[in-house]
Protein backbone atom coordinates (compact mmCIF):
# COMPACT_ATOMS: atom_id res chain seq x y z
CA UNK A 1 0.00 0.00 0.00
CA UNK A 2 0.95 3.38 -0.82
CA UNK A 3 -1.01 5.81 -0.15
CA UNK A 4 -3.41 6.59 2.19
CA UNK A 5 -6.64 4.75 2.64
CA UNK A 6 -10.20 6.24 3.56
CA UNK A 7 -13.23 3.73 3.29
CA UNK A 8 -16.79 3.51 4.83
CA UNK A 9 -18.43 0.35 5.01
CA UNK A 10 -21.53 1.30 3.45
CA UNK A 11 -19.79 1.96 0.66
CA UNK A 12 -17.88 -1.70 -0.12
CA UNK A 13 -19.86 -4.15 -1.44
CA UNK A 14 -19.42 -7.28 0.33
CA UNK A 15 -18.63 -10.76 -0.54
CA UNK A 16 -20.68 -13.48 -0.20
CA UNK A 17 -19.46 -16.88 0.88
CA UNK A 18 -22.20 -19.39 1.37
CA UNK A 19 -20.34 -22.63 0.03
CA UNK A 20 -20.09 -25.38 3.15
CA UNK A 21 -23.06 -26.00 5.44
CA UNK A 22 -21.56 -24.07 8.86
CA UNK A 23 -19.78 -21.56 7.29
CA UNK A 24 -21.13 -18.73 5.71
CA UNK A 25 -20.24 -14.75 5.64
CA UNK A 26 -19.92 -11.18 3.68
CA UNK A 27 -16.54 -10.18 3.45
CA UNK A 28 -16.10 -6.50 3.48
CA UNK A 29 -12.43 -5.78 2.14
CA UNK A 30 -10.72 -2.29 2.80
CA UNK A 31 -7.47 -3.68 1.82
CA UNK A 32 -7.15 -6.33 -1.50
CA UNK A 33 -5.65 -9.21 0.49
CA UNK A 34 -4.58 -10.59 -3.02
CA UNK A 35 -1.84 -8.31 -2.84
CA UNK A 36 -0.58 -9.29 0.84
CA UNK A 37 -0.91 -13.23 0.29
CA UNK A 38 0.21 -13.52 -3.51
CA UNK A 39 3.31 -11.26 -2.98
CA UNK A 40 6.47 -12.65 -3.92
CA UNK A 41 7.96 -11.34 -0.47
CA UNK A 42 6.79 -10.28 2.93
CA UNK A 43 8.13 -6.88 1.62
CA UNK A 44 6.16 -6.83 -1.09
CA UNK A 45 2.11 -5.73 -0.75
CA UNK A 46 0.35 -4.98 1.80
CA UNK A 47 1.73 -5.58 4.99
CA UNK A 48 -1.86 -5.17 6.78
CA UNK A 49 -5.18 -6.69 5.48
CA UNK A 50 -8.29 -4.89 6.67
CA UNK A 51 -11.50 -6.64 6.08
CA UNK A 52 -15.15 -6.58 8.04
CA UNK A 53 -17.05 -9.80 8.25
CA UNK A 54 -21.11 -10.10 9.00
CA UNK A 55 -21.79 -13.52 9.88
CA UNK A 56 -25.26 -14.85 10.09
CA UNK A 57 -26.84 -16.58 13.44
CA UNK A 58 -25.14 -19.85 13.74
CA UNK A 59 -22.37 -19.70 11.22
CA UNK A 60 -18.79 -19.28 11.46
CA UNK A 61 -16.85 -17.65 8.91
CA UNK A 62 -13.53 -20.13 8.86
CA UNK A 63 -12.97 -23.51 10.39
CA UNK A 64 -10.39 -23.76 13.49
CA UNK A 65 -7.35 -22.13 12.02
CA UNK A 66 -3.94 -20.14 12.76
CA UNK A 67 -1.52 -18.23 11.19
CA UNK A 68 1.77 -18.86 11.17
CA UNK A 69 3.44 -15.24 10.73
CA UNK A 70 1.04 -12.88 11.50
CA UNK A 71 -1.35 -12.03 14.04
CA UNK A 72 -5.01 -11.35 13.01
CA UNK A 73 -7.09 -8.94 15.63
CA UNK A 74 -11.24 -8.65 15.73
CA UNK A 75 -13.44 -5.90 16.82
CA UNK A 76 -16.51 -7.10 17.63
CA UNK A 77 -19.30 -4.46 15.95
CA UNK A 78 -22.63 -5.91 16.95
CA UNK A 79 -23.78 -9.58 18.51
CA UNK A 80 -22.55 -11.79 20.04
CA UNK A 81 -20.71 -14.84 19.62
CA UNK A 82 -18.20 -17.79 21.32
CA UNK A 83 -14.91 -18.52 20.08
CA UNK A 84 -13.34 -21.94 20.03
CA UNK A 85 -9.78 -21.52 21.23
CA UNK A 86 -6.94 -23.70 22.55
CA UNK A 87 -7.79 -22.59 25.89
CA UNK A 88 -11.10 -23.49 25.44
CA UNK A 89 -14.47 -21.25 25.05
CA UNK A 90 -14.30 -17.56 24.67
CA UNK A 91 -17.51 -15.66 24.78
CA UNK A 92 -17.52 -12.91 22.92
CA UNK A 93 -20.04 -9.46 22.26
CA UNK A 94 -19.95 -6.07 20.83
CA UNK A 95 -17.23 -4.02 21.58
CA UNK A 96 -14.91 -7.08 22.95
CA UNK A 97 -11.49 -6.94 20.55
CA UNK A 98 -9.30 -10.21 20.54
CA UNK A 99 -5.49 -10.59 19.52
CA UNK A 100 -5.06 -13.60 18.07
CA UNK A 101 -0.92 -14.18 18.06
CA UNK A 102 0.91 -16.48 15.19
CA UNK A 103 0.79 -19.96 16.02
CA UNK A 104 -0.79 -22.57 17.29
CA UNK A 105 -1.59 -20.36 20.39
CA UNK A 106 -3.80 -17.80 18.64
CA UNK A 107 -5.88 -20.73 16.84
CA UNK A 108 -9.34 -19.73 16.49
CA UNK A 109 -12.85 -20.97 15.26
Amino acid sequence: MNQIIKANINGITPKHVDEYKNYEYFKYEVTDSRQKYEAASPNEGNQTVVAFYALPPGKSNYPFHYHTTNEEVFYIMSGEAALETPGGRLNITAGDVIVCPAGKDGGIK
